[in-house]
């Protein structure tokens, strides 16, 4: 366990040259071999998931998605496609989302539109952008509520946040595997639904509706 602990805090410091040299040093590149190891990493990403959930965290966290007026996603650099994701789920559900994917300034030209009792939803992960740090640091010094879905307790989101929750998200060369945000993401989803179903079912129907009018779909 201990040498498992050293290796993961060791892989948070590697640079993506280093990563790249590092992991694949011993994989014959062959399309099976490459095939194998990326499908079992992501694999066993889920299986650690799966036997460190903390539910009791993650109940904290429904309970404060639920009452807020609205959900601020923040996700940077790879991460920006999960806040993406999140965005267009929440809203379809009928739960009033906000994706920030940059520390740009247009970001926050609506800043003031915000609600103060809304929840902060930031996403980062090893090797933790300073985008997503920043943005985090500006909203918990207007005291905004902040959830992190994070990767490790020593990650720099876990002093801002008011609920951290750590997922395992170990990658292999120089790409990212998202398998267990993505499924923390459809989690919450589901569960929101099922907390409301007469409210999800009438947004949903609002959806449906539209993506009809407007030709979303073949």
């Amino acid at each position: 366990s201990f040498r498992n602990f050293i290796r993961e805090f060791a892989m948070l410091e590697l640079k993506s040259t280093d990563r790249f040299e590092f992991s694949l040093v011993n994989v014959n590149p062959k399309i099976n071999n490459i095939k194998n190891l990326i499908i079992n990493k992501e694999i066993s990403n889920l299986n650690k998931m799966m036997e460190n959930f903390d539910e009791s965290v993650f109940y904290s966290i429904i309970e404060e998605i639920y009452k807020a007026p609205e959900i601020i996603i923040i996700g940077t650099r790879s991460s920006s496609v999960i806040a993406i994701y999140a965005e267009q789920m929440f809203n379809k559900l009928g739960k009033k989302a906000t994706k920030i994917i940059s520390d740009g300034t247009d970001n926050f030209n609506k800043f003031s539109l915000f609600d103060h009792d809304s929840i902060v939803i930031s996403i980062a992960f090893a090797r933790y952008p300073k985008e997503t740090i920043r943005v985090t640091n500006f909203f918990k010094k207007n005291n905004f509520k902040i959830v992190s879905i994070t990767d490790n307790i020593m990650s720099p989101l876990t002093p801002l946040s008011d609920i951290t929750f750590t997922i395992p998200c170990e990658s292999i060369s120089i790409t990212d595997f998202y398998a267990t945000p993505f499924s923390v993401i459809n989690i919450i989803i589901v569960l929101l639904s099922q907390l409301d179903k007469e409210g999800s079912i009438s947004y949903l129907n609002k959806f449906e509706t539209t993506a009809k009018d407007y030709g979303f779909y073949f």
